[in-house]
């Protein structure tokens, strides 16, 4: 079922096509601990050779100027929007919230190793990566989206009505943009 997913995936955008892999991989790695998980993945792997040895002579692999400074810059943006203040506590919530289920043992593995592997992979692939720009930041929210889905919690239905209303249509497009909505373009 993966090979025809991937192979769209991959031809859609090669970013999401690593994270799908890097989520077999850990739903894998939560059915069973043996070296046989890192083959899970295996139909994902011609897109990954095709990359790999396409790389030009020079590289196209660069980590850029200052790459331990850039990684923590992509990491307190990773929810990036007008409002600074208002990025960083989104981000120490859901770190907050995930670190919270984490010690009382409410992480679902399946999802949860696939978090701890994109967020380790934010740190690992470089800044420039097959001639595009910020591979690395493209992940980051990817990490925090599989780490929220990852905790296994049993929520009062308040809390289910609450949540859609302080997502970003809710609370935090109005405390980004001062309460302006934008104005629907009139055809000429």
């Amino acid at each position: 079922m993966f090979v025809p997913i991937g192979v769209v995936v991959w031809l859609c955008h090669s970013a999401a096509w690593r994270v799908l892999g890097v989520i077999l991989f850990g739903y894998e790695r939560s059915r069973r601990y043996n070296w046989r998980v890192l083959l899970a993945p295996w139909p994902l792997f011609p897109p990954f050779l095709l990359i790999a040895f396409a790389q030009r002579a020079g590289g196209t692999s660069r980590y850029g100027d200052n790459p331990l400074w850039f990684k923590l810059g992509i990491w307190l943006k990773g929810l990036s929007e007008t409002n600074v203040p208002l990025d960083v506590a989104s981000l120490l919530v859901l770190g907050g919230a995930m670190a919270i289920a984490l010690l009382r043992g409410r992480i679902n593995w399946r999802l949860g190793w696939a978090a701890l592997l994109v967020g380790l992979l934010t740190l690992v692939v470089p800044q420039y990566l097959g001639g595009g720009d910020l591979a690395d930041s493209r992940l980051v929210p990817a990490a925090l989206m599989l780490g929220c889905l990852a905790i296994n919690a049993q929520v009062p239905r308040w809390v289910l009505w609450l949540a859609p209303r302080c997502s970003s249509c809710g609370w935090r497009r109005p405390a980004t943009t001062g309460g302006r909505t934008p104005s629907p373009s009139r055809a000429p």
